[in-house]
């Protein structure tokens, strides 16, 4: 599992280039486990999830996130907007995404990669797992009919 949280955080940054928070980062994260799990019927990373403060949260996002910092991305305080950012790093990773989670994350990229953070927060409450979890409980994601 560690590595494919690696990998799909390497893959976002990558792709984009620019992450503007911590916080967008988690939810793209999250956002993409619910929808590969709408779409083939597992989450892409095996994350769990907790209905934290911010929305749904998973602390091995932002751990792997700075084991990788330096290295295969960056992570920078921006002290004006008081937040971390992400920025592509200096060495490449072979990463190990099937076919189907790389146009998962694809679909993710378009649809909220251009979200600012408030935004992107809103899009995850808006889940159906979000809707019916409670604030402090695991975020159970599960398929949903479409």
């Amino acid at each position: 599992m560690h590595d494919k949280v690696r990998d799909v955080i390497y893959y976002l940054v990558n792709k984009l280039g620019f992450i503007e928070s911590r916080t967008k980062l988690v939810k793209l994260l999250y956002l993409a486990d619910v929808e590969a799990k709408n779409k083939t019927g597992n989450t892409i990373t095996g994350l769990t999830y907790v209905y934290h403060f911010y929305g749904p949260y998973s602390p091995q996002i932002i751990e792997t996130a700075l084991e990788m910092d330096g290295e295969e991305i960056k992570e920078i305080y921006n002290p004006y907007f008081e937040r971390y950012e992400y920025v592509k790093g200096e060495q490449d990773r072979d990463i190990k995404l099937t076919e189907e989670e790389i146009k998962v994350l694809e679909e993710i990229i378009e649809e909220y990669g251009k979200l600012g953070t408030n935004d992107i927060k809103e899009r995850a409450y808006q889940t159906e797992p979000m809707k019916t979890a409670k604030p402090g409980e695991v975020i159970k994601i599960y398929l949903t009919a479409t």
